[in-house]
């Protein structure tokens, strides 16, 4: 989004819909880091494994706000 742009004007309470919220405006990095704390060791999130459980992660996060947007529909 321009950052001269002015943003849309929202009428009502929804997410994602006409008139609503736009989900998609807002726009994160999201920066991970893997530590063991009784290794006292921090893992690489490129390794296939580390990775796959932060993606996991990651998605189960989107999955719980999906449920609560739903509630408010």
């Amino acid at each position: 989004m321009d950052p001269n742009e002015k943003p849309q004007e929202i009428t009502k309470l929804a997410i994602g819909k006409p008139g609503g919220v736009d989900a998609e405006q807002d726009k994160f990095d999201t920066n991970t880091r893997v530590y063991c704390i009784p290794c006292n060791k921090t893992f690489d999130s490129a390794n296939e494994k580390v990775g796959a459980m932060v993606t996991s992660i990651l998605i189960a996060n989107s999955a719980f706000n999906e449920d609560q947007v739903k509630e408010w529909e």
